[in-house]
């Protein structure tokens, strides 16, 4: 019974720093992106790894913690937390899927490129949504505003201008997002299993 309790707080404590940890790094890669004009997002950078380690109320509160934080102090607008939940949702399904049905322990880098394409099709289709029918093609990120302005400006469609990019931006993103994820689990799972072994 003491045993199932220490691992029972032992994993809770795990998570809480994960998340934390998680939306510090979404945070510091969504301002590096805005700081240097890269037209991406980056701020679901560490969101695929905490599903992959804690699961889907950790990667659901890193999720809502990132987009939260910026939307307050940021140049994220409210409604976008949505996109930002899909991540955590579909990588976590994602995840729980293939630990049902896997023998092998660890998560497997096919799993956390689903996982980036699952979330950048979904961000795309609902940011491109939301951008579009609520915000006027506005997408609240300057370095992706400019890409939608330049399609419009050599279309003269906005609906056109504002998917093509929600899509070409956020698949782009999500990929690397969840190779950047995947870097950082293979580095956690490798460092809690050397102290482990101490």
């Amino acid at each position: 019974m003491r045993e199932t309790v220490k691992v029972a707080v032992r994993n809770s404590i795990f998570s809480a720093v994960c998340t934390v940890l998680g939306v510090a790094l979404n945070i510091a890669g969504s301002r590096f992106a805005g700081v240097t004009n890269i037209p991406l997002y980056f701020d679901s950078i560490a969101t695929i790894a905490v599903a992959a380690l804690c699961g889907f109320i950790p990667s659901l509160l890193c999720a809502m913690g990132t987009n939260g934080i910026l939307a307050l102090f940021g140049p994220v607008a409210w409604p976008f937390m949505l996109c930002h939940v899909c991540t955590a949702l579909f990588a976590s399904l994602i995840f729980s899927y293939e630990k049902k049905h896997k023998t092998v322990q660890a998560s497997s880098f096919d799993s956390f490129l689903l996982a980036g394409i699952a979330s950048g099709v979904s961000n795309a289709l609902l940011g491109s949504s939301f951008a579009y029918f609520v915000m006027k093609g506005n997408t609240s990120v300057s370095q992706i505003d400019t890409g939608v302005q330049g399609i419009f400006a050599a279309t003269h469609n906005l609906a056109f201008a504002v998917f093509y990019c929600g899509i070409l931006f956020n698949l782009v993103d999500k990929a690397l997002s969840a190779l950047f994820s995947y870097c950082l689990y293979r580095a956690v799972r490798y460092a809690t299993r050397t102290s482990a072994g101490k």
